[in-house]
């Protein structure tokens, strides 16, 4: 879709974020459910970091996000490499984890 700009030439018009003229913007957290503003230097940040959505969980849920992503893979990690290495298993116990 073309429109028209100043000056007789014509561009693409992209679909961006709503625009809220430095307001900060009320957002609704995916996890816990309660509003949580988005401000408008965060959305500069996410502009500069090229991020195309705007966040979907408030920072609380965020860090909590994040750190049970860490533990589980710690978990597995763990799981596919024991602790001496694979040089400490008996030799029919050293196959390596299969790749996913």
């Amino acid at each position: 879709m073309a429109e028209s700009i100043p000056g007789g030439s014509s561009a693409t018009a992209r679909s961006e974020r709503p625009s809220a003229e430095g307001k900060p913007v009320i957002l609704t957290c995916v996890d816990c459910h309660e509003e949580f503003t988005f401000p408008k230097s965060a959305r500069e940040y996410f502009e500069e970091k090229g991020y195309a959505h705007d966040p979907k969980r408030c920072k609380t849920c965020h860090h909590n996000h994040k750190l049970q992503k860490a533990a589980e893979q710690s978990l597995r990690t763990e799981n596919q490499n024991p602790p001496g290495g694979l040089m400490s298993l008996p030799n029919h116990q050293r196959v390596p984890p299969r790749a996913r």
